[in-house]
């Protein structure tokens, strides 16, 4: 999904606020796991396998992916993190990404017996100043 400009990112002269103008972010996505997908995979294999090659075919940059080892969501949690250079790359490359016809197949195929995925939660992140990660 992309992220509109709404109340929580947006000034209240309607302007977008300056943490979605800065250069260079990261995109957090936390997916949470169906009930299905919980009783017949783990969170290392949540996504159809194509999921991090059809990203690359797009120019998505991810960083890693992870599962959580000990914490609230241990058992139906896949985080990943995906590096943007903008929100104008984030948009076009995601939007590509999001229509293009095979990956619809391959998710359509993984989701024959039902849905993989319960809900995805999205934060996009703006390295600090005294950050490592620029």
């Amino acid at each position: 999904m992309i992220l509109p400009c709404n109340q929580k990112n947006s000034q209240q002269d309607g302007s977008i606020s300056p943490f979605l103008t800065k250069e260079h972010r990261h995109d957090l996505r936390t997916t949470h796991l169906s009930r299905h997908t919980r009783t017949t995979t783990s969170p290392a294999v949540a996504l159809p396998e194509p999921h991090a090659t059809d990203l690359e075919k797009h120019g998505i940059r991810q960083a890693g992916f992870w599962t959580t080892l000990i914490g609230e969501s241990e058992s139906n949690q896949l985080t990943y993190l995906l590096t943007w250079d903008s929100m104008a790359e984030r948009e076009e490359r995601w939007s590509a990404f999001l229509t293009d016809t095979e990956w619809i197949a391959i998710k359509a195929e993984s989701e024959k017996d039902g849905p993989l995925v319960q809900n995805i939660r999205n934060e996009l992140l703006a390295p600090t100043a005294f950050s490592s990660v620029k």
